[in-house]
């Protein structure tokens, strides 16, 4: 139960990771659109940057499935209805502190102010928990 939980939570992240990564080329994309106009940007730099927008918000969509998933499978593990209603109330950084306590693999919260580093340290973290 405990490693369905952390997955659960584990997609939750990623969720957040996702929408950050869709609301940053959001922002992006309409300024290399008016860099375009401007003729300070190549119109290739615009459909590039709408097919990054474009892999990030099925990266979303496929990360907001996934914690539907994680969340359902939680569900019927506890034995509760399968609405899947219920909020998760301990984040990711709590439960890994609680499950290695001795343990000298570091599982803190990321710092990163970087997306891309940000969702590397969920990736590793999901690998970590999913070999324990």
């Amino acid at each position: 139960m405990k490693q369905t939980f952390i997955e659960t939570l584990r997609a939750e992240q990623e969720i957040i990771l996702q929408e950050e990564s869709v609301r940053q080329l959001s922002e992006y994309l309409e300024i290399v659109r008016r860099l375009s106009k401007a003729g300070s940007a190549a119109y290739t730099d615009v459909l590039k940057t709408e097919l990054q927008l474009s892999n990030a918000q099925l990266s979303y969509q496929k990360a907001a499935e996934e914690f539907a998933v994680a969340k359902y499978a939680l569900a019927e593990l506890i034995g509760t209805p399968l609405d899947t209603t219920f909020i998760l109330s301990v984040s990711l950084r709590d439960a890994a502190h609680r499950q290695t306590d001795s343990s000298s693999f570091s599982l803190s919260a990321d710092s990163s102010p970087n997306l891309e580093m940000s969702a590397a340290s969920l990736a590793l973290k999901r690998h970590y928990w999913m070999s324990n």
